[in-house]
């Protein structure tokens, strides 16, 4: 930060799989072998602020909001983080502006998240759709969306990237 302000003027939020990766759970990396161990990168539980996202000192801890739902969550579970938190959250903080870091790698045909993560095509429209709903409530509909992650390019324009991209394009 640039003076011990700057942190009470970014609002931080991240949901995310976290925790621990057993064999029961049918994990697999993309040979086919099992796949165990915390989910990477293993960091960003819930309640977590600070340096390295795993403390709660942070002065601005109010605002870091980590949405750890599990090494396995779909289409309720995201939403529900979504109605529940992340947009109440906003509601409280009215940003002046909402930058989208739009990771599509937790669709269910994306094996960067070893099969766990289940969302879908439809998941990626509904929350962009509330994304930019807020950046209309609260900061004249600034909303800046990047491409973070999604993996899964096999199949073209029928690609999991392709349709959860199109699908967040159609709602901005």
């Amino acid at each position: 930060w640039v003076t011990e302000s700057d942190a009470d003027n970014v609002f931080f939020c991240s949901i995310h799989a976290c925790g621990a990766v057993t064999e029961e759970m049918g994990a697999k990396y993309a040979d086919g072998t099992p796949c165990a161990g915390p989910f990477y990168p293993g960091t960003g539980r819930e309640g977590a602020s600070g340096a390295g996202a795993e403390t709660t000192t942070s002065s601005a801890e109010d605002n870091i909001l980590n949405i750890a739902l599990g090494p396995q969550y779909g289409t309720a579970e995201f939403r529900e983080a979504v109605e529940g938190r992340l947009l109440p959250a906003l509601d409280r903080f009215k940003p002046d502006m909402i930058l989208l870091s739009a990771g599509f790698d937790a669709h269910l045909q994306d094996k960067m998240n070893y099969g766990l993560v289940r969302l879908l095509d439809d998941d990626y429209f509904w929350v962009t759709d509330r994304l930019r709903a807020m950046a209309e409530k609260w900061c004249g509909g600034r909303l800046v969306s990047v491409l973070e992650g999604g993996y899964n390019v096999n199949g073209g324009a029928l690609a999991p990237l392709a349709r959860s991209a199109a699908s967040h394009l159609r709602a901005l």
